[in-house]
């Protein structure tokens, strides 16, 4: 039976964590067996894992993959004495009761059912990791009042422009395209709001994650902590550590897996001036954006990204887009930000 859109994209990242959970079986993932499809099957050195994912609530859908389930583990318990065979029943929703009971009686306690959440956090613990996040300084926000990085008043929607389109783009449309895969240069002056802009993108992301409207939460790094890194791995650690998060090697596996949007707040603020020529200029410029030119290009095809800068810090368009590795196929749309108008002010 054909697979509807909404439990395809679910199957999809389910089977993005498996392979960060279980990376000697990176490139596993659905497989027939017996004739039948089996929506996941992953095996390393001590154990098999076998998946069933659905978002239906229904008591016969989680009959019918648990019995499914428990005949592998049976057969290749057989075949494998030396290995744990294990079984997952992954949910969209919380599990109902009688989900919960039907897959218990059938799996004999080697099946875990459990929402994609609760699996996404066996790689990594996203609520922490926001929590982190958010206590710790955005860019250049900085409260005018008391020097602090908390600013005491509230984001005032800008005029954010894309120049392909003739209405300007809302918080909202920038995070929605973000989860869609989309990608961004976002530009504007010393104090035009590229971080509070950043921020508020960052909080509108980090709202629909924790609502469970989607897997997929908000990384925001601040570029000017990173200067001298070529190694976008190294990056996504230390940015882990400056913020307090405990586990920085989980916040890589969750990039590499793709279930993230990256927020990239100035790729102005990383370079060391004082080159005497313009060429060399240009090379500090390109060889200070090693790591994030690195993490554009080794970031999962599907994940959404943003970065922000001074529009005139390159010489060019060219030279901004060979800095960022951004090559000629490239769809990533450059937006501005207007200056304050009378009523924003």
């Amino acid at each position: 039976m054909a697979k509807n859109n909404d439990n395809f994209d679910f199957e999809e990242n389910v089977i993005r964590i498996a392979r960060a959970k279980w990376p000697q079986a990176e490139f596993s993932g659905s497989e027939m067996i017996d004739g039948r499809e089996r929506d996941g099957v992953f095996e390393t050195d001590e154990a098999i894992h076998f998946i069933e994912v659905t978002i239906s609530r229904s008591q016969d859908k989680a009959k019918q993959d648990g019995k499914k389930i428990f005949e592998l583990i049976k057969k290749y318990q057989i075949k494998n004495p030396m290995k744990v065979c294990k079984g997952w029943f992954i949910t969209k929703d919380e599990p109902t009761a009688d989900q919960r009971s039907v897959i218990n009686n059938i799996g004999n306690r080697q099946i875990t059912i459990c929402t994609l959440n609760d699996f996404q956090r066996s790689i990594i613990d996203v609520h922490a990791y926001l929590s982190a996040r958010e206590n710790h300084f955005f860019g250049s926000v900085l409260n005018q009042n008391n020097q602090s990085d908390k600013p005491d008043v509230d984001y005032v929607p800008l005029d954010i422009i894309d120049s392909t389109q003739t209405e300007p783009l809302s918080i909202c449309d920038i995070s929605s395209n973000l989860l869609k895969g989309k990608t961004y240069i976002l530009q504007g002056d010393y104090g035009a709001g590229k971080s509070m802009t950043l921020r508020q993108v960052f909080f509108d992301l980090k709202k629909k994650f924790t609502n469970g409207a989607v897997s997929q939460f908000p990384i925001y790094l601040n570029l000017r902590e990173h200067s001298g890194q070529d190694n976008p791995s190294e990056l996504i650690e230390r940015h882990a550590r400056n913020i307090g998060f405990s586990k920085p090697s989980s916040l890589v596996r969750a990039w590499k897996a793709g279930f993230c949007v990256v927020l990239i707040d100035g790729y102005d603020e990383i370079t060391t001036l004082g080159a005497s020529n313009k060429l060399k200029l240009k090379n500090i410029r390109r060889e200070s954006l090693t790591a994030v030119r690195r993490l554009i290009e080794q970031s999962p095809e599907k994940m959404g990204w943003i970065i922000a800068g001074r529009e005139h810090f390159f010489d060019s368009y060219q030279e901004r887009n060979s800095a960022l590795g951004l090559n000629s196929n490239s769809t990533t749309k450059t937006l501005s930000l207007n200056e304050f108008s009378d009523e924003q002010i």
